[in-house]
């Protein structure tokens, strides 16, 4: 159960905009999903807690991972201690001060938490991440760390694709009189996000590139106790688990039409939209401004491949608006309906927007405001920062 603070019980219309909502029952629907799914395939669970940054939220998803999460900045670290995880892995390459500041401030929370301190796990790929990660491991843990070797299926944006390269690694993580040891392999399939048709292509390359790893290093005895996979699209295609132990999905738990487009849920499962005023109408142009611009949306579009002609989000109930244009607080909304007339527009209504990426509309924001069955039941401050 969430305890929820700071605002008032009360109707959606009459929130300042522009407002990041969040529907409390989908939420819960979407980490019940998730745990289903892991459940089937008979893998773990590590949900990605950077999709809300939200403690609260957090706490709803601890209990079906059984305290394993991972996150993407030192501040979700806090979070995760904050609602109960015992077992959380940083995913992101470190560096001497980034090390540094996890351990640091992941030991404040737990003495404020009046918790043990938590398991950590990072992520290495280059060698020079070990060296860090047992220099830092010395002067602040009494026990080892786990370290997950980032493996580049395809995305690009981080990780090892030779398997020399990660020979290597397993080889150094492997000693024993090292402070970090060899927790797994770690990769997201973030290349899934193309298209429909990519998504579930991917997820079966991506799992037929973890088996030919693991077998292969597997003939020099190397063994990896967790196989831990990612990335929402992929895992909505995954009908069979493989080599892999473990999933860690971070967009599920609220969805966003980028998924929609994707085929990865339904409208109704995207548990966010953001509020919006309507604050001005130019009937020469036929368009309409609301006050939710890059700031409230992000600038992330549909990708291309899904052909959609609604690439930064849909505003619901109203399939005759299109957002054309963001700048920094505007958006440019126009009727795409001739028969629709300027005039049903009211200035100062509000209208709701389903984002196109909801990772990053909600960290446009630092409360969140919950609701429940239409209406304002809490709200929480959001663990935005680095």
């Amino acid at each position: 159960q969430i305890s929820y603070s700071g605002m008032e019980i009360g109707r959606v219309e009459d929130l300042e905009t522009p407002a990041f909502l969040v529907d409390l029952t989908k939420v819960e629907r979407n980490i019940k999903a998730m745990e289903t799914l892991a459940s089937t395939l008979g893998v773990s669970l590590r949900p990605m807690l950077k999709t809300h940054k939200s403690a609260e939220v957090a706490r709803l998803q601890c209990a079906g991972a059984k305290g394993r999460a991972v996150v993407s900045t030192v501040s979700e670290a806090e979070m995760a201690v904050e609602a109960g995880f015992r077992d959380i892995l940083l995913g992101f390459p470190v560096t001497t001060k980034k090390l540094t500041a996890l351990f640091t401030r992941v030991q404040s929370a737990a003495k404020r938490c009046e918790v043990e301190i938590p398991r950590l796990s990072v992520l290495v790929d280059h060698l020079e991440h070990e060296r860090i990660a047992c220099d830092v491991a010395t002067l602040y843990s009494a026990e080892r760390i786990g370290a997950f070797i980032k493996v580049d299926t395809g995305y690009h944006r981080a990780g090892v694709q030779s398997n020399v390269d990660i020979a290597e690694l397993a080889e150094r993580l492997s000693h024993p009189g090292s402070r970090v040891y060899l927790a797994g392999l770690y990769s997201h399939s973030g290349h899934a996000y193309a298209s429909a048709e990519a998504a579930e292509r991917v997820w079966k390359e991506d799992a037929l590139y973890l088996e030919r790893i693991v077998e292969q290093l597997g003939t020099f005895g190397r063994k990896f106790h967790c196989i831990s996979v990612g990335s929402t699209p992929a895992l909505a295609k995954t009908k069979e688990k493989g080599v892999i132990t473990e999933i860690h999905p971070g967009n599920s738990v609220y969805y966003d039409y980028m998924q929609v487009c994707l085929g990865s849920c339904s409208v109704d499962d995207v548990a966010v939209r953001v509020l919006a005023t309507i604050t001005s109408a130019y009937a020469d142009r036929r368009e309409i401004l609301l006050d939710c611009g890059a700031l409230a949306l992000s600038k992330d579009q549909v990708p291309p491949g899904c052909n959609t002609d609604h690439p930064w989000g849909i505003i619901e109930g109203h399939p005759e608006l299109t957002i054309v244009k963001l700048s920094q607080e505007h958006a440019v909304v126009r009727i795409t309906d001739d028969s629709v007339p300027i005039e049903t527009y009211e200035l100062g209504t509000t209208l709701k927007v389903i984002p196109a990426h909801s990772c990053l509309a909600a960290a446009c924001f630092a409360t969140h405001v919950f609701v429940c069955g239409g209406i304002v039941c809490g709200s929480c401050e959001t663990y935005r920062y680095w």
